[in-house]
């Protein structure tokens, strides 16, 4: 799986530029390495190339434009500038960890995030573009479990702004999910937050507005004011609405259900890429609890995972003590790379001992439990110990095996493991 950014850079007349972010491929395991890391140097040579490219590009869509009787205008451009130049155009870069190269437009999903810079500012100072501010997608983070916690339905991003001391600016809406309260009330991308419960956003750091005023209990109103390209203002009240849950796909043959406000990352098939001679076919979807990220919370680094084995397989604690152990010191060494530290692979472990104490179900099937720990290192560089259990079943099918695997800092008897288990319980080995 590649795990980058696609930055989107939009020119208009003057002196702005707009770069868009898409970071669907960010992930909670491992995310790309921020821009920031890119050294001046580095950074200077890409502002370098995007405008050679930016200039290049232009010539090939004139040139094309012309040869099929059209002006630049007629497709996809807006008028000439002063310069004679196109007043607005847009190109698509592909940001990895250590190259950049261009990639087609709307190979990622529309799920953008924005900052807006003067060119003066981007040339002089590359931080702002690293600055990646949380976003309101599903889940919020920082919320308590109890009450139950609400969303809206929005991607935001935070623009840039010269004109605050601070440089952040009003929140632009990237993006509006379906059947939500944003979307039955009509606010759309594109659309600008001006405020929120009547303070204003600019000024304000989003991390603070997120907490503060964005993130609430299902139930709970926020009031946004929102300003439209056209000059228009309203004030739209939301009422937060419960995290819709997750599910498995309907093609599974099994089927669970996962709070909706848990993340997750994108079904991984196998061989991982963290794991490229992993031994096993099949997929794993994984779960992390509203909090995973937070240090000071008893979520931390609290997730779950489904594997789906392809064939019957006879797992030992010896081999699910094994096998585990690859997993993680591959992600150990992804996360390396990806938040800059050096992993001592040694230090990363796992023991695992079968349960044998009275008989076990999963899915309405018999299972095989291991009960253990797990050290692994978190995305500080730091390592830390997990209680894990894992449950194996076949689901009584000769060419499937199913494992069900918890992690969690808190000890066994913790409240959340009462969640886990919970989730564990809705899994059904047939529909």
């Amino acid at each position: 799986m590649q795990r980058c950014r696609t930055l989107t850079v939009l020119r208009s007349s003057g002196d702005s530029i707009v770069v868009t972010d898409s970071i669907r491929r960010e992930t909670k395991f491992f995310r790309p390495l921020p821009p920031a890391r890119i050294n001046g140097a580095a950074a200077q040579r890409l502002l370098e190339d995007l405008d050679r490219d930016i200039h290049d590009h232009i010539a090939r869509e004139t040139e094309d434009n012309i040869a099929r009787g059209m002006s630049p205008s007629d497709a996809h451009y807006a008028s000439a500038d002063s310069a004679g130049r196109p007043a607005t155009h847009q190109l698509t870069f592909n940001i990895s960890c250590t190259s950049i190269g261009r990639t087609p437009t709307g190979m990622e999903e529309n799920v953008m995030d924005t900052q807006l810079f003067s060119a003066r500012t981007v040339r002089n100072l590359v931080t702002p573009l690293a600055a990646s501010l949380a976003l309101f997608i599903f889940p919020a983070q920082g919320w308590a479990a109890n009450p139950e916690p609400g969303m809206i339905g929005i991607v935001f991003r935070q623009l840039f702004s010269d004109t605050q001391p601070n440089h952040r600016g009003p929140l632009a809406v990237m993006h509006v999910f379906e059947e939500t309260p944003a979307a039955k009330a009509g606010i759309h991308c594109s659309d600008f937050v001006a405020a929120v419960n009547g303070v204003p956003t600019p000024g304000r750091a989003y991390e603070d507005i997120l907490k503060a005023d964005l993130s609430g209990p299902a139930g709970s109103t926020v009031r946004l004011t929102v300003l439209r390209f056209d000059g228009s203002q309203s004030e739209i009240s939301l009422v937060r609405a419960p995290y819709p849950p997750h599910s498995s796909r309907a093609s599974d043959p099994f089927a669970y259900t996962v709070p909706g406000n848990w993340s997750t990352d994108p079904r991984y098939t196998f061989p991982l890429p963290w794991w490229p001679a992993m031994p096993y076919r099949g997929f794993e979807d994984v779960f992390f609890s509203p909090n995973f990220d937070q240090e000071d919370s008893p979520e931390y680094h609290s997730f779950l995972f489904f594997l789906s084995l392809d064939g019957a397989r006879v797992i030992t604690a010896e081999q699910l003590q094994s096998d585990i152990l690859a997993y993680f010191r591959g992600i150990a060494q992804e996360r390396g790379r990806n938040y800059g530290f050096t992993p001592d692979l040694s230090k990363v472990s796992a023991a695992y001992q079968a349960d044998s104490g009275a008989s076990q179900t999963f899915g309405g099937a018999a299972a095989r439990v291991f009960g253990g720990t797990l050290t692994i290192y978190d995305t500080h560089g730091k390592t830390i110990t997990l209680n894990s259990e894992v449950l194996v079943s076949d689901c009584g099918r000769p060419d499937k095996t199913i494992l069900f695997v918890g992690n969690s800092l808190e000890p066994r008897n913790g409240d959340m493991w009462k969640r886990i288990d919970a989730i564990r319980d809705t899994f059904r080995c047939s529909r």
